[in-house]
């Protein structure tokens, strides 16, 4: 392929000052009549599907069944305003130069040993325009040299990885759900011997469940507190609570919960109480002898996006205002939080947060009175995408079982029942189970 290339490049003459796009159009004509490419291009409606607005020079062209892919080398301009601007794989990267002079990964100002920054080493005021701007390693790495001398090196694909971005960078996308598109897919389940396995395959699963669904089932575990704890640990330390680090539950009104009760109860997120709330929430269900009880689960993303979709002023408004909850317990506990009903990336804008829970509202002191009926309507419309019966999924748990909630994301519920039903659990928290997640290069 290359010495093809080779040869048209230096036989054929081809008019100077024509445009990339069309200097490419001849060199893939003239690979067209090349047997080894002729099969290839020959029928398709363009030779290549070639971007106006930021032409650049390909390099290589791979050949697949279908279609014809390219490499395209990577380009920097540097701006007067103190931008650099980097186009690379496609993407439009724009930074300023005081951020790239603060973000240099070199042993002077950065410690590799502790992965922190040495910020006594170097100064971010002042003129920080560099000297050079420089692409080498075929494009790959970045040069910059500053107005001192001090060089700084960057791979374009860590600048690509680090830098602003309204599109969503998750290496483990959302599975946005209802009950009938979730029942088109495998239940979310990891068998516990796979889950316990030395590989750490199946606890990786159970983490991809988690981020992909919002909740992940491990199958198979002994039907006791103990064993319920020592699988949920091999995810992260519990989190201390009210309730204890394991605490375990049936109808007798020990606490002041109505999860102590056998009433039905509606679709909500735990913890809304705390101004970070709990990431994670364990259930196991250890014994039940009458009916009912199943679980309820909604996909609390999915239903905000049906609500940001129908309401999108609403929906802006629930992420900007902030509403307390509380844990009121007997002279015992009184627990308090401000926080908005919902939360999303300040990049992407995907749902980061939804904080539902209507049982624990605690008095409304956080709005001015003419902001008061604005909320109750954006809350109504909201809950009513929550209880829409559409994005309910039921769930009979069942002695083995230990279903893990992403609290932060799905909704749980459960139904009324009778007869002596004994159910464990705990919470886990958000900061250290999305640690070894990271820890798995799934986020």
């Amino acid at each position: 392929m290359f010495s093809t290339l080779a040869r048209i490049l230096t036989t054929k003459r081809y008019p100077l000052g024509q445009k990339h796009n069309q200097c490419l159009d001849f060199l893939l004509k003239q690979l067209s009549t090349k047997s080894v490419f002729s099969q290839s291009i020959q029928g398709l409606s363009s030779y290549a599907k070639i971007t106006q607005k930021h032409p650049r020079t390909c390099l290589f062209a791979r050949k697949s069944r279908h279609l014809i892919q390219f490499r395209c080398a990577s380009s920097i301009t540097q701006k007067d305003d103190g931008y650099l601007l980097i186009q690379y794989r496609d993407k439009e990267i724009e930074l300023p130069y005081i951020w790239l002079r603060d973000h240099c990964r070199c042993e002077i100002c950065y410690n590799h040993t502790t992965s922190q920054k040495n910020v006594d080493n170097y100064s971010l005021s002042g003129d920080l325009t560099p000297k050079s701007t420089r692409l080498e390693e075929d494009g790959e790495k970045l040069r910059l040299e500053w107005p001192d001398g001090h060089l700084t090196y960057y791979d374009l694909a860590w600048l690509l990885e680090h830098s602003f971005s309204t599109v969503s960078k998750s290496k483990t996308p959302f599975y946005l759900w209802d009950k009938e598109s979730l029942q088109r897919e495998p239940l979310p389940v990891v068998p516990y011997d796979t889950y316990n396995d030395d590989s750490g395959d199946g606890l990786k699963k159970t983490l991809q469940n988690l981020l992909k669904y919002g909740f992940s089932v491990i199958d198979g575990v002994e039907a006791s507190i103990k064993d319920t704890q020592e699988t949920v640990e091999r995810i992260t330390f519990l989190q201390e609570s009210v309730f204890g680090r394991m605490w375990s539950f049936t109808s007798d009104l020990q606490r002041s919960d109505t999860a102590y009760t056998n009433l039905f109860l509606g679709a909500h997120t735990d913890t809304t109480y705390l101004n970070l709330p709990s990431g994670i929430q364990v259930f196991h269900c250890l014994w039940h002898d009458g009916k009912g009880g199943d679980t309820l689960l909604v996909d609390g993303f999915h239903a905000a996006e049906q609500f940001r979709r129908d309401h999108p002023d609403d929906f802006q408004f629930l992420t900007q205002v902030e509403i307390s909850h509380e844990y009121k317990e007997w002279n015992r506990n009184h627990i308090l939080s401000h926080g908005s009903i919902l939360r999303v990336h300040p990049g992407s804008n995907d749902m980061m947060l939804i904080r539902f829970n209507p049982y624990d509202m605690a008095p409304l002191n956080t709005l001015p009175p003419r902001d008061i009926p604005k909320f109750y309507s954006a809350y109504s419309k909201l809950a009513s995408y929550i209880k829409n019966p559409a994005n309910e999924f039921w769930l009979k748990l069942h002695p083995g079982m230990v279903l893990l909630v992403n609290n932060w994301r799905v909704l749980h519920g459960r139904a009324s029942f009778t007869g002596r039903r004994v159910v464990c659990g705990c919470y886990l928290p958000r900061d250290d189970w999305m640690n070894k997640a990271r820890v798995f290069n799934l986020v």
